[in-house]
């Protein structure tokens, strides 16, 4: 390594930026133009037509700092997204002061995509290719979704039917345990798989819980599910031991059925 610092080519670049289309190819034009047409797109000031209504439809009855209800309407940004100022702390806000979209320089409509693709299980190099974005800008905005989301299980109950399973994920090859030697563990040992719950009800209700590495127990499924499912519902599982303790402890109708048929 030389020690001096690497710069990647911005998003927006082509092979034939500051040519003039007589220079290059028709087929290199029109990719050229196609490219930047697209990034000018997905990088559009945020004040497009019909963000002033999407936000103003969130209407606040309370100040976001301190929780009070002593605010006053102050009237509209320039923007014409509404904004109220709060007669406890003295703090102004709009629709969007902690929520995600706060200090936003995108779009809204640029934003929902970037929901959409991440919740279809799109990776970060393919949001990050798709949308023409630096390598660190879809990473950051990964952080602000999961920040958003913290927590957002917490107060969730499932009742009536409910049904519940689990599914090993492998961990990250430069996470994989190892063998007391050192050697890589066999691909059957499950303390090399990260164990996701799932829980839903016929109420339309869902709970997704990491349980930890491996297969599950009687105290990650406690853990993970003891706070959301209401006591005397009737669950609907296969036949996996760490589901009795549960099944006990909140007094539980069993119904089991085989894993294919769940």
């Amino acid at each position: 390594m030389s020690g001096k610092r690497q710069h990647r080519a911005a998003p927006s670049s082509t092979p034939w930026d500051g040519k003039s289309n007589g220079e290059i190819s028709p087929a290199a034009a029109i990719v050229k133009a196609c490219h930047r047409d697209m990034y000018r797109y997905r990088h559009a000031p945020t004040s497009l037509e019909g963000e002033a209504e999407f936000f103003n439809a969130y209407a606040r009855d309370a100040c976001p700092g301190c929780g009070s209800g002593r605010i006053e309407s102050k009237g509209f940004h320039p923007n014409g997204v509404r904004r109220w100022r709060c007669n406890s702390c003295g703090r102004s806000f709009t629709p969007a002061t902690g929520t995600i979209f706060e200090d936003r320089k995108l779009p809204v409509a640029d934003w929902t995509e970037f929901l959409l693709e991440a919740l279809s299980f799109e990776s970060i190099s393919g949001i990050t290719r798709a949308n023409r974005r630096s390598a660190t800008t879809v990473p950051y905005w990964m952080a602000k979704l999961f920040a958003i989301l913290e927590g957002v299980q917490d107060k969730t109950m499932l009742s009536g039917d409910v049904q519940i399973d689990e599914t090993l994920y492998p961990l990250a090859a430069k996470d994989q345990p190892a063998m007391p030697d050192g050697s890589k563990m066999p691909g059957g040992f499950s303390r090399s798989k990260i164990c996701i719950g799932v829980g839903c009800d016929n109420n339309g209700n869902s709970v997704f819980k990491r349980e930890g590495l491996g297969k599950t127990s009687g105290a990650k499924t406690m853990a993970a599910f003891g706070g959301h499912i209401a006591p005397g519902s009737r669950l609907i599982h296969d036949m996996e031991n760490g589901h009795n303790r549960l099944v006990e402890e909140l007094g539980l109708i069993r119904d089991i059925q085989l894993q294919g048929d769940m």
